[in-house]
């Protein structure tokens, strides 16, 4: 079963190898480095088994990338490992990490998704 739209709140859906998951927990990650071909923020929609559901990428030149588990655009997608938890992230210096609200992820994701629609018919 697919998660797109899917909000961060508590819901029973099929996780990965048929898993219920119940809640979706929202992260956004500004990893800060030089490279030009990788993201500067990332927006992740985690379920409860730890697995990307949704995910959204923001690069330095204003291109967004997202991902979820029907699909993904922009060379964009979901981790093959479970995240872990949030203080790991944290305790890295070349990142900075916060839980935010389904709200700001959903504005993202439509952003994100909405951005990808206007690149892939050329329009602006």
């Amino acid at each position: 079963m697919s998660r797109r739209g899917q909000r961060c709140t508590t819901a029973v859906v099929a996780g990965r190898g048929g898993h219920a998951m119940r809640r979706m927990k929202c992260w956004r990650v500004h990893w800060h480095h030089d490279f030009d071909d990788e993201p500067v923020v990332m927006y992740s929609q985690i379920g409860d088994d730890d697995y990307e559901a949704r995910k959204v990428e923001i690069f330095r030149d204003g291109r967004m990338g997202w991902a979820d588990e029907a699909g993904s655009y922009g060379g964009t997608g979901l981790g093959e490992i479970p995240v872990g938890p949030i203080a790991d992230v944290r305790e890295q210096a070349d990142f900075t990490a916060w839980v935010i609200s389904a709200e700001e992820f959903d504005a993202a994701w439509s952003r994100a998704t909405g951005h990808a629609a206007v690149q892939a018919d050329g329009t602006e």
